[in-house]
């Protein structure tokens, strides 16, 4: 049984289907998360490094693209921030 088992195992290791083995993966690393933390804060994690992946995309694409972003803040702050004691 122990011998099949690590025959199975070696031949899906040692397979073509490296996406088919990245997907398994991913979806057990969610699945435990789920289980652990709950499932808002696994969505809640996976958001963010969304919106971190999209975000790192954008800036490896178009460099002045954080230039943008910028300038785009400059216009809508204010020139000097008071404070209030």
């Amino acid at each position: 049984m122990l011998e099949d088992m690590k025959q199975v195992l070696g031949e899906f290791i040692g397979s073509r289907w490296t996406g088919k083995k990245a997907g398994l993966g991913i979806g057990m690393l969610v699945g435990i998360a789920i289980l652990v933390f709950g499932f808002w804060n696994t969505f809640f994690v996976l958001l963010c490094g969304g919106i971190g992946l999209y975000v790192g995309q954008r800036i490896e694409q178009d460099e002045k693209w954080v230039e943008k972003v910028l300038a785009s803040l400059q216009n809508h702050l204010p020139d000097r921030i008071q404070r209030w004691l």
